[in-house]
């Protein structure tokens, strides 16, 4: 199971979704995050991508739920300015709470989920999911040259890692 934290509350496992909503098989997973007063990280973008067509499903900017004190902004491209453009516009997702109800609109617990830091972004959503391809330990196997045994340590580490 990734996602999950014995600190936090209020998670949710993915759902199975809405029988009239299109249910997506497997989803490229990706959340920008930021640092806001109180020391946690806060999604501020949601992406989710077909695997199989590269059909862009959902981009939403998501409203911080504190002021950010770290926008991190070489590596989720977001800046004050765009945040508050946006938020004028009405153009975003008021919460991390509506970001995840929005993905388990069509995510569902058959879904595979496929991501590189998808640990963060499933925590940040505090979502917990059973179908996961986590991109590090893919590429860490690749990079290794199939030597499992510290795939496996150095995955661990990866997805087990507390923030």
């Amino acid at each position: 199971m990734v996602g999950a934290s014995a600190v936090d509350g209020d998670y949710l496992p993915t759902l199975k979704p809405v029988n009239s909503l299109t249910k997506w098989e497997t989803v490229v997973l990706g959340c920008k995050l930021v640092g806001v007063t109180g020391g946690r990280d806060k999604v501020v973008a949601l992406s989710a991508v077909d695997f199989l067509t590269r059909e862009v499903l959902k981009h939403s900017l998501v409203e911080p739920p504190a002021p950010v004190i770290e926008w991190r902004i070489d590596i989720t491209g977001m800046a004050p300015g765009t945040m508050s453009a946006a938020e004028a516009q009405n153009a975003t997702l008021r919460s991390w709470y509506a970001a995840r109800a929005k993905l388990c609109e069509h995510v569902g617990e058959d879904t595979i989920m496929v991501g590189f830091a998808l640990n963060y972004a499933l925590r940040a959503l505090r979502v917990v999911h059973t179908r996961v391809v986590h991109l590090a330990v893919v590429t860490a196997e690749a990079a290794l040259c199939g030597k499992k045994r510290n795939l496996l340590q150095n995955g661990r580490s990866i997805c087990c890692a507390k923030t």
